[in-house]
């Protein structure tokens, strides 16, 4: 409030008049509501004194004069310093909400965290007082500014909600406000597994091959032989076979019968067979065939398949140790009070039941094409060596069927990451937000429940999440 006052000899000519700038501060004549003076000038005679109110525009200083109209020297100079503050995000991943208006942010129960305070001007500063408005849930420290930008240290008392302020140290009026969500500590447990697909398939016949020393020429009715070898075929009494690599390379001559085509092998000859996990990993090639747990040559009689006999193994299974550093010291606990302890063991089974190399996706195939009926056998294969003794369990597969993963709570099963996406222990910190109860993809990309993976590492959790995960 502005009060304006004047003396002189009664009947005095002339005006008082109140000059200001615009651009930095406003004049009405009320407290609140109203419309901007453009001027104010009053005759002198009669005045009596009046209350004006400043409203400012931006902050700094600026200089008011009011003057009479008729002796320019007889003027008076207000300087009006206009004060804002603003509370702003002590770094990154501070659980700091700025999305709302006033901004949140989440402090621990017996706990501190931090925020800035902008002072425009800096100058200011020294007039500037902060203040909780209830002790009992939260205190704030310093209680008087000194510099800007100034941290201050807001500390849990209890469970709850409460607004800290920053105000002038002479007027009792709120200059800005940041609104503080105590949480209590939640603790709870994850096992990570890195799954490895074990792939033990036995190569029968090498690749390109047929079943050695297959008789591939008989004599005929002259009883004689009348064929000469060719390649690695072999002669054994009155018949050729096909020596070492399988394939029949001779021609019959003569009246000699010619039991196996040339450039063929003998048709139905177990190629490829299961390995001691009693699975056949391998998909046949070529003309093969499979017969039970085996696959045979078909009507070529040459092996065209290739034994899987590769372990799939994730690469992209972070330590424990890694992950329960990220999710508590970056997302989880630094910004709901949610706190991990992470153990990992590792696991080598078969998964891979339709041996496309991937874990499938229960519900959807790549590009989103929904299943019918589910398909649920493969996690289900990996659920087997769930750890019960925990909270939840996260698997790490060398790769998954689309996108990338899939929360069933209180189950993960991922790939871990995607090229040009986002970090293993960002994309992990995602899925444990589903975990925790959030059902929801964020569209803003600066955060860590972003509906994609961005190779930025979002980190941010807001209070919609943290309310969701650690309830008021």
């Amino acid at each position: 409030m502005l009060t304006l006052e004047a003396c002189g000899p009664y009947g005095s000519p002339g005006n008082l008049i109140l000059g200001w700038d615009s651009s930095a501060v406003n004049i009405y004549t009320a407290p609140s509501g109203g419309t901007a003076l453009t001027q104010f000038v009053t005759p002198f005679h009669g005045f009596n004194g009046t209350n004006l109110y400043v409203e400012g525009v931006v902050p700094g200083a600026s200089m008011l004069s009011w003057v009479y109209s008729e002796q320019t020297n007889c003027v008076d100079h207000i300087c009006i310093t206009v004060v804002k503050d603003e509370f702003q995000r002590d770094g990154d991943c501070s659980g700091f909400d700025d999305t709302l208006n006033p901004p949140w942010l989440m402090v621990p129960v017996n706990a501190t965290n931090t925020a800035l305070v902008l002072i425009y001007p800096a100058n200011a500063a020294d007039y500037v007082n902060f203040l909780s408005r209830d002790t009992g849930t939260a205190t704030v420290a310093p209680l008087t500014a000194d510099t800007s930008p100034e941290i201050v240290y807001l500390t849990g008392v209890s469970h709850g909600d409460t607004t800290i302020q920053s105000r002038l140290s002479s007027l009792n009026y709120e200059c800005a406000a940041l609104n503080v969500a105590v949480k209590a500590r939640i603790d709870k447990t994850i096992a990570i597994h890195a799954i490895t697909e074990e792939n033990d398939d036995v190569q029968v016949i090498p690749l390109g091959q047929g079943q050695p020393n297959q008789t591939c020429i008989t004599s005929g009715t002259n009883g004689i032989l009348n064929s000469v070898t060719n390649g690695d075929d072999v002669v054994v009494g009155s018949t050729i076979t096909t020596g070492p690599n399988g394939i029949c390379e001779t021609s019959a001559s003569g009246d000699d019968v010619q039991v196996i085509t040339v450039g063929k092998g003998k048709a139905n000859a177990t190629c490829v067979t299961k390995g001691a996990n009693s699975f056949r990993d391998t998909i046949p090639a070529g003309d093969d065939v499979v017969t039970g747990d085996d696959i045979h040559t078909g009507a070529d009689g040459v092996c065209n398949t290739m034994a899987n006999a590769i372990n799939l193994v994730p690469t992209t299974c972070p330590t424990a140790a890694q992950l329960q550093s990220y999710l508590n010291d970056t997302i989880w606990g630094r910004q709901a009070n949610v706190y991990f302890t992470v153990i990992r063991s590792d696991h080598t089974l078969n998964f891979d039941l339709d041996r496309d190399g991937k874990l499938d996706d229960p519900y959807e195939g790549p590009p989103g094409t929904p299943k019918v009926p589910l398909q649920w056998d493969e996690v289900n294969a990996v659920r087997t060596v769930r750890d019960t003794s925990v909270d939840y369990n996260i698997f790490y597969v060398g790769s998954y069927e689309y996108p990338i993963g899939l929360t069933d709570s209180p189950d993960v099963f991922t790939q871990g990451t995607a090229p040009g996406c986002n970090s293993v222990e960002n994309h992990t910190a995602h899925e444990v937000g589903h975990l925790l109860g959030i059902r929801y993809e964020s569209l803003d990309m600066k955060d860590v429940m972003y509906q994609a993976g961005l190779p930025a590492n979002p980190c941010r959790v807001v209070k919609r999440d943290w309310d969701t995960v650690n309830p008021p």
